[in-house]
């Protein structure tokens, strides 16, 4: 189990799928019940899985700057979010959220990198992190 790691803006469960050539792949939500398909939204936390001869093999989606996990990334959710774990208000302790925060890849999660980087985007600044 890993990562597949996908840069900021709404991706559908279609066009996720289309970036692999196995085309045995499904999507769900975090809870591993609810399937995802067709241009529904994926977004951090959703699992992604092939399954070729009876073995399955399963990514964990993040979806940089996604802390909720709807798929899309806002002011309201997502920079709150990051805000609120940096402050020590409610931490993230969800590892691929964990991942999704450290917008800018340098390993660690800093207000000073971070949060400034996740407020460009929200501004559009810069169009991708």
């Amino acid at each position: 189990n890993g990562y597949l790691v996908l840069k900021a803006g709404v991706m559908s469960a279609d066009s996720v799928i289309a970036l692999f050539a196995d085309t045995n792949l499904s999507i769900t939500k975090a809870d591993g019940t609810t399937a995802v398909t067709g241009t529904s939204k994926v977004g951090t936390t959703y699992i992604i899985t092939s399954t070729i001869n009876g073995e399955s093999k399963s990514l964990t989606v993040v979806v940089i700057g996604d802390l909720n996990g709807d798929g899309s990334i806002s002011a309201a959710r997502d920079f709150s979010a990051l805000r609120s774990h940096l402050g020590g208000t409610t931490v993230i302790t969800n590892a691929a959220m964990l991942v999704a925060a450290d917008v800018n890849f340098d390993g660690s999660i800093s207000a000073a990198r971070d949060i400034a980087k996740l407020r460009n985007y929200l501004n559009k600044t810069v169009t991708n992190f």
